[in-house]
């Protein structure tokens, strides 16, 4: 529910047996919590999972809580205080390092002895040990930094160590990610990419190599008893490779790779072995290989559909301008996008000339008035018809910037003489907005005669009001302001 709770590791035992209501009868709240309540036996170490929350005291005990209700569900008693630990994916082993540096392993599934006790010490030991990384994915893999060397166990037999002094930070898909920190720290301004290491397991190094050397049946029997989706996806992009649709399709379904499955059924369709090797090419991204057989197949209008399914109009663009695919249509799609690409980076330059080039009077009138290019966007007033609503758009952009001149224009073409005559009211352009009521009759001539009158004495120009009452007519109106003089 995204609520805070909070309670002392004391009371955990005691609301344990509270049944569907844990820790319901603890003050959560902490705020109210006392804040200097003591302890014989504080916590030293957590780690968590999706559905449990492990917790290491002082004394040794190890409690289980499941979560989200942090309820007490088993207590287990280790033989060292860990520093650190952490458990595997599926909640069966815990790993943890003590404080003088030695790795071990706890089963938490109940004991093998036939005791029927919870949780056992596994026979497992490494000294100087600083660092370890479960798998997310395979519960009995795991890596650890031994002194300068990472170790990667499958179960509790190592691999060949491998030279490292990097600092683990993901282990998924047969592959450990990892990062030298203290170069990192050192010259913070390093390049990234450089400082990011990843290391592939025996299983992952044998299935490549076996992949290269012999034919997919026979690394089918191979990754059939070193199972995992990793590896059954190799083997999947080899068999297609080799045009071996059966062993592909096998390796989908077993590693559930159901876009992989109607891929494979797609390419039976296909009766041409070079468009089969394109398809496969732009599954795995390897587009410009793809592009490559499409042109060398005379099949530009196949590249041409595989770019704009991409959303890469700039080759798009180039694809047509050589000739032999594409229309109007799509080329006007393709410098619309452009446009759009310039524009979402705020270089609005660039953008008009793409939005130029398919048309795009909308996307214009946005770059013209972010470049303040007023010119360009008058120009725009004589190339769009007299119904289009950019009319008004352009109209209030020039109000905005105080071109009367220019929005009476636009709002006039428009058909909306109102607009007009409010945008001059609204730009103190009197003279204009009497001059467009007048021209166009509209009815309310005599209220933009009273504003502009009034507007007139309250800068001292009597005569000038009088000449326009005695223009309009009014002569009354005229012959009192004389009379006040």
């Amino acid at each position: 529910e995204g609520r805070e709770q909070a309670f002392h590791i004391d009371d955990l035992a005691s609301a344990a047996g509270l049944g569907d209501q844990p820790l319901g009868a603890v003050d959560k709240d902490l705020a109210r919590l006392p804040s200097q309540r003591k302890t014989n036996d504080p916590i030293i170490a957590m780690c968590a999972t999706e559905r449990a929350l492990f917790i290491a005291r002082e004394s040794g005990v190890l409690l289980k809580c499941s979560l989200p209700h942090v309820a007490l569900e088993q207590t287990y008693r280790l033989r060292a205080r860990p520093q650190r630990m952490a458990v595997n994916c599926d909640a069966t082993r815990l790993g943890f390092i003590d404080s003088n540096g030695v790795l071990g392993l706890y089963s938490l599934e109940r004991a093998a002895d036939g005791s029927g006790e919870w949780g056992e010490h596994l026979q497992f030991e490494r000294k100087d040990a600083w660092d370890f990384k479960w798998s997310s994915d395979n519960p009995e893999l795991f890596a650890m930094m031994e002194k300068t060397r990472m170790y990667i166990f499958r179960g509790l037999e190592p691999e060949e160590p491998v030279l490292s002094s990097a600092y683990l930070c993901d282990f998924s898909d047969l592959e450990i990610t990892a990062v030298l920190l203290d170069e990192l720290v050192n010259e913070p301004d390093a390049h990234a990419k450089d400082l990011v290491l990843r290391f592939d397991t025996k299983s992952l190094r044998d299935t490549r190599d076996l992949l290269a050397k012999v034919n997919v049946n026979e690394s089918y029997a191979f990754v059939e008893d070193n199972p995992h989706p990793r590896l059954w996806r190799l083997l999947a992009e080899s068999a297609l490779r080799a045009r071996d649709f059966v062993v592909a399709d096998k390796a989908f379904v077993r590693c559930a790779d159901y876009m992989g499955i109607q891929f494979v059924k797609r390419l039976k369709l296909l009766d041409d072995e070079r468009m089969q090797d394109a398809e496969v090419h732009g599954f795995y991204g390897r587009f410009e290989e793809a592009e490559k057989i499409y042109l060398e197949m005379d099949r530009r209008d196949l590249a041409l559909d595989l770019r704009s399914r991409l959303g890469d109009w700039f080759r798009v663009v180039q694809l047509i301008q050589q000739g032999g695919a594409g229309d109007d249509t799509m080329l006007s799609k393709a410098w619309d996008s452009i446009g759009d690409y310039y524009a979402e980076r705020l270089r609005p330059a660039k953008a008009a000339q793409n939005y130029a080039q398919s048309k795009n009077a909308r996307g214009l009138v946005s770059c013209y008035y972010a470049l303040e290019d007023y010119v360009g966007l008058e120009k725009l007033i004589h190339a769009l018809p007299d119904s289009s609503p950019l009319l008004r758009e352009i109209g209030d952009k020039f109000v905005t910037v105080g071109l009367a001149d220019q929005a009476t224009m636009a709002y006039t073409k428009l058909g909306d003489v109102q607009a007009a005559v409010k945008a001059c009211t609204e730009l103190n352009q009197w003279a204009a907005a009497v001059a467009l009521a007048e021209q166009h009759q509209l009815p309310e001539i005599e209220k933009v005669l009273t504003q502009y009158a009034r507007h007139l004495l309250d800068e001292g120009k009597v005569m000038t009001a009088v000449e326009l009452y005695r223009k309009a007519g009014h002569s009354t109106d005229a012959a009192k302001l004389l009379t006040g003089l």
